[in-house]
């Protein structure tokens, strides 16, 4: 038989390993257990980080989407020619758009929890949780919910429901150009 390549062949002999010794099964266990151990509390942290994560995107995205609806809001009700009516969770109104008058347009919310805010027949916010209009003379004026002619001054305010059931509030006041 011919003898192994030398890259092949040990160095060392049988006896040079002698009185060494491996691992024991116990030590095997401690370290699985160890492992397992760091295992849960990486994967725990890591859960709460991308829980989180969609927690805040989610908020973020309705938050967006209500400052959308503040600046359509604010950017109608400056062009406000003729307020019909007002109160508390609704109002009609006639404003101008790009030079041509729109009559009867209205602004409302039932006043049921997660229903829609309406903008005219359209849709403009979803999860609403609270929605009110007020009516002031000046900034001072702490306001009404029912318009009148010495009223110059329009508040929005309304609540949006997100992620987890945090809900944000809004508002902002408007004076209308035309009024």
């Amino acid at each position: 038989m011919k003898p192994l390549p030398s890259y092949l062949q040990s160095s060392k002999k049988k006896s040079d390993f002698a009185g060494q010794k491996g691992f024991t099964l116990v030590e095997i266990i401690a370290v699985l257990v160890i492992t397992g151990i760091l295992a849960v509390l990486i994967s725990t942290g890591v859960v709460r980080i991308i829980e989180g994560y969609f927690f805040t995107r989610d908020n973020t995205a309705a938050a967006m989407k209500a400052q959308v609806a503040v600046i359509k809001i604010s950017k109608e009700l400056r062009s406000i020619e003729k307020i019909n009516s007002g109160k508390k969770r609704s109002m009609s109104y006639s404003y101008n758009r790009n030079g041509k008058t729109i009559a009867d347009r209205s602004l409302f919310w039932s006043g049921t929890a997660l229903a829609p805010l309406m903008l005219g027949k359209n849709i403009l916010l979803e999860n609403v949780t609270d929605f009110e209009i007020t009516f002031h003379e000046d900034y001072q004026d702490s306001g009404s919910n029912t318009w009148s002619q010495n009223k110059k001054i329009i508040g929005i305010s309304f609540s949006l429901k997100g992620a987890s059931d945090h809900v944000s509030p809004f508002s902002t006041m408007i004076v209308p150009r035309n009024l």
